[in-house]
């Protein structure tokens, strides 16, 4: 047993007590841990239980009890707990009373808490005095920890006073893992090095400044090409050279002019081309003139074969060169030498077969050059392509590729491609409207095609329907028979679908003919009353007067007739339509185009 003293009235009474004699004072557990009853450890293990369970606040109490035992690790619990508010309002200056007692007793919890919230709160000084006296601790920490009071201090300390100490910090936090230390120290390394170039100190300058470049600081690449700029203007030779190369590739203007001029007059004096090269590609305007000029004579040269030689694959390198130096002369003839080529492929020589692909390919590269020539050439390649699909020469027939290559040759200007485009559009017009050649009957898509022939160009279409109309006139002239008499109709038909106005006048002509020989059985016809009688109609359905006396109606016919004669007097052609008789082939043609 042993006496205390009552916390209410200060006079003693003995420990096992469970209240003053004195004064009747109920003695708690916390009276009992700060009077030092209950054993400060288990009183802290209390505390911590209550803590993980959330119980914040008899958690704090225990510590704030044990902590006047002068506990550090109660102080430090304590006092970070009054400054987060956890199990009581916050209290930062009660809070940093404790923490700071826990600091004094090298509690390095208790530092490192302290040097956070000073960094968070600016208060850089006590930040500083406690990050540093991390330092003196550095396994008591936590990796994570420790790389976090490096990067800070680094942050921290005034670089005018700790250059050194500021970088190796930054350089450790860099080395565990905290990356925005890199942004840090390429300031630091630059903020040096533009104080030594304030100062013409440029050794030092540029010592600092590249390390700056290295941790990635732009500002310290721009700065870096002026010192090695300044640096060679002290210089001679090739240190002098040295310098401006570097300064050049870090994008100094003044060092790029200085070394282009270096280079071209080296060049000029040494009739070399690589020193010219050099200027060139520093911007020396006087040097890719002259280059440009070499090298386009070098290329007339050897595509010419004059004193080398002939080889148009140099010839080719130096045009381009001299092209990309701005050489209008060898752009020019750049381009006459890829025509030149795709001629070659086109028509083969004794060492290369015609090769249409390869034709095409340098065809391409001389009209993107400016080659008036290549674009022909290109039409006449793309032309036959059309051809090959429509005819199926080669390839499989495809009347869609045919097109595109069609196509393709008008934009180069080739006019044959355009009239054999109206013919494939024709023949899709008519294969689909019969349904012949392998086609699908569809008058959609026929009608498609005849629109596509019109809007392509409608003088063409007319001149290929006059073909047709001349084509038959020529059989008739020669005598119409049965051998050709079909012949000659499916011709007029065309011509008059395509749109050749004058053919019904042949048509009444050529159908009364037939009949006429049919009923006499003349060139090659047998007498057939019934088809003469048909062909007889036909000239009627047309229009034609006299056919429509000698024609001799079928009852199902005389409707047809009756249309007929309407249709001269100017009535409507309805009836027609409905007999689905078809011959009238002014009518179906207007009938399309309303």
């Amino acid at each position: 047993m042993a006496l205390i003293n009552c916390p209410e009235c200060g006079k003693s009474f003995s420990d096992k007590a469970v209240a003053c004699p004195n004064c009747a004072y109920p003695l708690t557990d916390i009276d009992r841990i700060r009077l030092g009853i209950i054993d400060g450890k288990a009183a802290l293990e209390k505390a911590d239980l209550c803590y993980s369970e959330k119980k914040y606040q008899p958690a704090l109490e225990i510590y704030l009890a044990v902590a006047e035992n002068d506990n550090s690790q109660a102080c430090f619990k304590a006092g970070a707990m009054l400054c987060n508010g956890y199990g009581t309002d916050i209290d930062i200056n009660s809070g940093l009373v404790l923490l700071e007692k826990a600091a004094a007793k090298n509690h390095s919890d208790a530092i490192l808490f302290l040097g956070r919230f000073y960094d968070t709160n600016n208060k850089a000084e006590n930040a500083l005095k406690y990050f540093s006296k991390c330092l003196e601790k550095t396994d008591s920490f936590e990796k994570d920890e420790l790389s976090h009071i490096y990067y800070r201090l680094g942050c921290l300390l005034p670089l005018d006073f700790y250059p050194e100490k500021k970088k190796s910090c930054l350089k450790k936090a860099l080395e565990m893992g905290v990356s925005n230390a890199q942004q840090e120290l390429a300031q630091v390394y630059f903020s040096i090095g533009k104080s030594a170039y304030n100062q013409n100190n440029l050794d030092s300058a540029i010592e600092n400044l590249i390390c700056s470049a290295d941790y990635g600081c732009k500002e310290a690449k721009i700065l870096l090409s002026d010192c090695y700029y300044k640096k060679s203007l002290s210089c001679e030779n090739a240190e002098k050279i040295s310098y401006l190369n570097k300064a050049s590739n870090l994008g100094s203007q003044e060092a790029k002019d200085l070394l282009g001029q270096h280079y071209l007059q080296e060049g000029l004096q040494e009739n070399n081309t690589e020193l010219l090269e050099q200027a060139s590609l520093l911007g020396n305007q006087d040097a890719a003139e002259k280059l440009g000029n070499y090298y386009n004579q070098q290329g007339t040269l050897y595509f010419n074969g004059s004193g080398v030689e002939k080889d148009l694959e140099t010839a080719e390198k130096f045009f381009k060169r001299a092209a990309e130096l701005g050489n209008t002369y060898a752009k020019k003839n750049l381009s006459v030498l890829y025509n030149q080529i795709g001629i070659y492929y086109y028509n083969g020589t004794e060492e290369v077969n015609p090769d249409f692909i390869k034709a095409e390919e340098y065809f391409c590269k001389a009209a993107d050059h400016g080659n008036e020539n290549s674009l022909e050439n290109l039409g006449i390649i793309y032309n036959q392509y059309g051809l090959q699909y429509q005819n199926g020469e080669g390839v499989q027939k495809n009347y869609e590729m045919a097109e595109d290559f069609y196509l393709k040759a008008i934009k180069c200007g080739n006019k044959e491609a355009a009239k054999n485009l109206i013919i494939t559009y024709v023949n899709c017009y008519f294969n689909y409207r019969h349904g012949v050649n392998g086609f699908i009957k569809d008058k959609q898509k026929s009608a498609e095609y005849l629109k596509k022939a019109r809007e392509l160009d409608p003088d063409l279409l007319k001149e290929y329907a006059e073909e047709y109309k001349e084509k038959a006139l020529e059989m008739i002239n020669d005598g119409i028979n049965h051998s050709n008499y079909k012949r000659i109709n499916s011709y007029l038909k065309r011509a008059s679908r395509l749109g050749v106005e004058d053919v019904t006048d042949w048509l009444i002509s050529f159908y009364k003919t037939v009949s006429k020989y049919y009923k006499t059985g003349k060139n090659g016809f047998d007498k057939d009353s019934a088809k003469a009688n048909h062909y007889m109609r036909k000239a009627a359905e047309l229009g034609d007067q006299e056919a429509l006396k000698k024609y001799k109606p079928k009852k199902q016919h005389k409707s047809v007739i009756k249309n007929t004669f309407e249709r001269i007097t100017g009535t409507s052609t309805t009836a027609i339509k409905k007999s689905g008789k078809k011959g009238n082939y002014n009518y179906y043609y207007n009938d399309y185009n309303e």
